[in-house]
C-alpha cells in the first residue's frame, strides 16, 4: 500500500514520515491503553515495602558455600550423554 508512495518520496522521506508515524502510535497507545491500566496499581497491595539487603557476612567469616553443589560423578559430564 505504502509501496506505491515511497519512489514519489525518496527514501529519506519514507523513512522520517514511518518513523514519525510509528512513535505517534506509540504515543496514542501508550495514552490510551497503557496509562490507564498503571493507574490501577493503586488499588494492588504489594505487601511489605521493598528495602536493601543488608548483609550479615563480614569479612572473616570465609568463603560462601556453594548454591548447587555439583557432585563429583557428575562433574565432568555433559547433558545428555551416558558414561
Amino acid at each position: 500500500m505504502l509501496s506505491d508512495y515511497a519512489p514519489a518520496l525518496g527514501p529519506a522521506t519514507f523513512f522520517a514520515t514511518g518513523l514519525l508515524g510509528s512513535f505517534a502510535l506509540a504515543w496514542v497507545s501508550y495514552h490510551t491503553i497503557e496509562l490507564p491500566f498503571l493507574h490501577l496499581k493503586r488499588f494492588v497491595s504489594y505487601g511489605r515495602e521493598s528495602r536493601p539487603v543488608e548483609s550479615t557476612a563480614s569479612p572473616d567469616s570465609g568463603p560462601l558455600p556453594a548454591a548447587f553443589p555439583v557432585r563429583a560423578s557428575s562433574a565432568g559430564r555433559r547433558r545428555g550423554t551416558r558414561t
